[in-house]
């Protein structure tokens, strides 16, 4: 409860101690000693970027690719239906021609 108490004045105005030995080292000689770089950071959302893109690009071809498909079977089942389609077009012809005869009778 005493400690409570106390102010943090106190604490700060205690004279700071010098180091027991002087300090001679040149800190910008000094290897650098970070656990992770920030390189790892810059270089691994360059790499996920990346990624991503690649994905995004395999998926599209991969959509235009079916959509190809789709379109060839498509153009097969309109090619086999064409010639049913010109053999009726041209009953219908002879047909109109014949129905022309007959309302002039």
């Amino acid at each position: 409860m005493l400690s409570l108490l106390q102010s943090h004045s106190d604490k700060l105005a205690t004279p700071l101690k010098p180091a027991w030995h002087p300090d001679f080292r040149n800190p910008a000689r000094l290897p650098d000693t970070k656990v992770v770089r920030t390189s790892f950071f810059v270089n691994g959302v360059a790499i996920t970027m990346v990624l991503a893109i690649a994905i995004y690009v395999v998926y599209k071809e991969y959509s235009l690719h079916n959509i190809q498909g789709q379109i060839t079977d498509i153009q097969h089942q309109i090619d086999k239906d064409k010639l049913t389609s010109d053999k009726a077009v041209i009953l219908f012809k002879k047909f109109q021609e014949e129905e022309k005869k007959l309302i002039e009778l």
